[in-house]
Formats: C-alpha cells, structure tokens, sequence
C-alpha cells in the first residue's frame, strides 16, 4: 500500500509541479530556445497559443541552397533574387537588430529544386504562393515565416484588435497598445502612452522584444530606432507583400503592403 501511496505521490509532483505550462511572456514549454541551420541561437516566447522567437533572423545563407544571400553592393537592386542586409552594412554595430531580408530571401524562394525563377523588376517572373502558405522560409526547420493569419491571432491574443480603425496614406493602423510588443530602450521617445516609444508599464508586457531596425530600400537604409517593421508570408500581388509594423510615435499597429525588393526584419512561429 505504501508502495503505491508513494507512486501516487510521485505521478502528482510529475504532472502538478514540476510539468510546464504555458505562460505567456515567458518560453515556450519544453523549447527555451531554436537553432537555425546555421547554428545561431534564438530564444522564444510563448504568446497564447503561438511560439515565437523572441529575436530577429540573423541567418547569412539560404537553408535550401546553403548559398550566401548578404550582400552589401548597394548597386545590386533588391528585386533580383536573395538579399540580406546588416543596416548600414555594418554587422558589429547593429548585430543586436538582426538581418534585414528582401521577401525573395525571407520566403527563400527562387530556388529551381522548387521550380522557382528570379524575380524581374517588373514582377513578370515573380513566384505566387497561396494566400495563406505556411512556408518555412529563412526559418530553422519546424518553424515558418508567419502569413497574415498568424499576425492577426498574435494581434487578437495582446488585445490589438484586428479592426482597421485609422487610415493614412492607404495605410491601415491597428488597435491602440503597440507598446506591449516594443521591447529595449532603443526607440525615439513619445508622449503617446500606446506607443513603443512611450515607456510606459505595458513595455513589452507580451515578451514580444520588438527593437526599431529600420529597413533597406535598395541602395538606402532608414528609420533605425524609428520603426519595427516584420515580413509576412502574404503576398498582394506578384510585386507586393504585406507586413506588420510598429513606429515609435503611434499606438497601433501597423498592416500594409510594399514592394518585395524593401529589406525588413523576420520573425518565426512554430509550426
């Protein structure tokens, strides 16, 4: 009897305490962290019921073809092919923001195992994915670059809701507490209390870590500690892909769509 009272015991401990549970904010269960293909670390972040990594990409070559895709020749223009980029170039001072991708290298596409062709600059050649592909992309294996459908749950699960409230320009702005998914103390400063720039309590209340590394737009760099701005696997159209974005000045989030040749950040979400 004392054999099985303790058995008991120990199932309870198992299962009660010591298993691990979901928690928002902090890793995901069992998996603290990822490794890409090239051996870089990242840590995750369990956000409802999706697992993210909790920083940028930094992955300098292709999973697919195991080829080079940085490339700092400013000259290139970034529609053809797989580019990657250090903000200015430099890796040493903004290591800490990640890579920057053009979507052909964010998507890894264009790869002739898959049947894939170059992009021309004028969207001729240009690869269609589904609408709602789940492509593992620039990610290490088992994990993919999210679509639209995966931001608007992580919207949903933070309480930025996915109603397009505020338009400007085309456009469209998100809910009103972007600040939750801001990490860092590397954003401008705002008085806006939802913004990332604001350092109010809700500062990366969701784990989230979003740091402003600007992007690329063929030879020019821009809007570092400014904007947090992250590829979707979407496309609009053959020339444009929709992504997410926060600015250190608003308190929504986000959600339009620019040419595939811009250099912007990479998350990863489970599979």
């Amino acid at each position: 009897m004392k054999k099985y009272w303790l058995l008991s015991l120990l199932f309870v401990l198992v299962i009660g305490g010591w298993a691990q549970v979901a928690e928002d904010g902090k890793s995901c269960p069992g998996i603290p962290s990822v490794t890409d293909h090239e051996g870089n670390v990242y840590h995750t972040v369990q956000i409802g019921e999706q697992c993210w990594t909790r920083e940028n990409m930094r992955a300098t070559t292709s999973p697919t073809t195991g080829t080079c895709i940085v490339n700092n020749d400013t000259k290139v223009f970034s529609f053809s092919g797989k580019i990657a980029r250090w903000y200015n170039n430099d890796s040493l001072a903004y290591a800490k923001y990640g890579l920057l991708y053009n979507w052909n290298a964010a998507m890894d596409t264009f790869n002739v195992k898959f049947g894939e062709l170059s992009m021309e600059k004028s969207g001729m050649t240009a690869v269609q994915l589904p609408k709602d592909v789940r492509r593992r992309g620039i990610c290490p294996k088992g994990w993919h670059v999210p679509n639209d459908a995966d931001w608007a749950e992580l919207e949903l699960t933070v309480g930025i809701c996915t109603q397009e409230e505020v338009f400007d320009d085309s456009e469209a702005w998100r809910g009103r507490n972007s600040v939750v998914l801001a990490g860092g103390s590397d954003w401008n400063s705002s008085e806006d209390p939802g913004a990332p720039g604001n350092y109010s309590p809700d500062r990366n209340k969701t784990g989230f870590t979003a740091l402003p590394g600007g992007y690329f737009r063929e030879s020019n760099f821009g809007n570092i500690q400014y904007d947090a701005v992250f590829w979707t696997a979407t496309q609009k159209d053959n020339d444009e892909a929709y992504y997410r974005y926060l600015y250190f000045n608003r308190h929504s989030l986000g959600r339009t769509e620019y040419g595939k040749y811009y250099g912007f950040s990479v998350r990863c979400v489970k599979d």
